[in-house]
């Protein structure tokens, strides 16, 4: 047991040190585009900073880490909304798909800006307003997670991303890979986010933004307590570190708190704080969770779960 361990724990290591010389191409700020596929799904992984790539067991792991699908025992669905500051929209649809050789999941991401002026320089000097537009973007996900032996899996997710920038618009595809595993009471996760090709506006070609993460949980079930943390790259050279803890004084009542580092550019003293509340009735889950994000104000997550059926093993 121990050498599997040691064996387990250095291939997480070396995984996780391959996919950071990966990302060496994709460290410089300004430089990615669709940055939409960072803000996470989910109210749970709200309320925990979105410290789950290695505490996730449900369709969002076709975001958080596709290797985590392969947890799922029975078929499972999400459906998430976020209410982001400056009339910013966000929301996630996805099914996971237990089968005999492993769980299957789809899922799309949608975000809309909201409502922006449009301006244009004046011949005199200054600038003149043209209206109002607003940016659309989605990506569509498909992922597979399969068991390698015993309690890890290896999971990917391949996913088409549409982005629109004032009018213009562009296509990139791109793909994910992670390893997930239990390990008695922990479960320890990695995941490198976003490879793939670049959308390109004219004549200009932005990456899509390359995220290299390692997490890991603790359930002391004793006590109905689940702690998480998370770190690692989230593109343009930006690293960022989120804890979380989940108590479950109740049968059907989570309570949670996060904290998330990285918000380097988000003024204010109130930032990276979040919190919130799950509720679960028989096979149904409703979730919410509050961020905190300094001069931007506060964002609202929502997110309903059940399940269906049974999976397979």
């Amino acid at each position: 047991m121990k050498i599997l361990v040691r064996t387990l724990i250095l291939s997480l290591m070396l995984v996780f040190v391959a996919f950071t010389m990966l990302a060496r191409d994709n460290d410089k700020a300004g430089t990615t585009g669709a940055t939409f596929l960072k803000l996470g799904v989910g109210a749970r992984a709200a309320a925990l900073g979105n410290s789950v790539v290695g505490s996730s067991s449900d369709a969002g792991a076709l975001y958080w880490n596709p290797a985590a699908l392969g947890m799922v025992r029975n078929t499972d669905v999400m459906i998430s909304y976020d209410r982001w500051f400056e009339k910013m929209q966000h929301g996630f649809l996805g099914i996971a798909m237990p089968g005999s050789m492993g769980t299957t999941s789809l899922g799309v991401i949608y975000f809309n800006s909201g409502p922006m002026t449009r301006t244009e320089a004046a011949p005199g000097g200054g600038y003149v307003d043209k209206g109002e537009y607003s940016n659309t973007d989605a990506a569509l996900l498909v992922g597979y997670g399969i068991r390698l032996f015993g309690e890890t899996h290896f999971g990917l997710t391949v996913k088409g991303v549409y982005e629109s920038l004032a009018g213009q618009s562009a296509f990139a595809f791109g793909g994910d890979a992670g390893i997930y595993s239990r390990i008695g009471i922990v479960d320890i996760g990695i995941v490198g986010r976003n490879f793939g090709s670049k959308l390109k506006f004219n004549d200009e070609a932005y990456a899509l933004p390359l995220q290299i993460l390692g997490g890991a949980s603790v359930h002391l079930k004793e006590y109905g307590l689940t702690v998480s943390a998370m770190g690692g790259s989230v593109s343009e050279g930006q690293t960022q570190f989120s804890v979380g803890a989940e108590f479950n004084p109740l049968d059907f009542i989570a309570l949670r708190v996060g904290y998330k580092t990285g918000l380097g550019d988000v003024t204010g003293g109130m930032k990276g704080i979040s919190g919130g509340l799950g509720l679960s009735f028989s096979d149904v889950r409703l979730d919410y969770a509050y961020n905190t994000l300094g001069d931007l104000g506060p964002t609202h997550h929502i997110s309903l779960g059940f399940s269906i059926g049974k999976g397979g093993s």
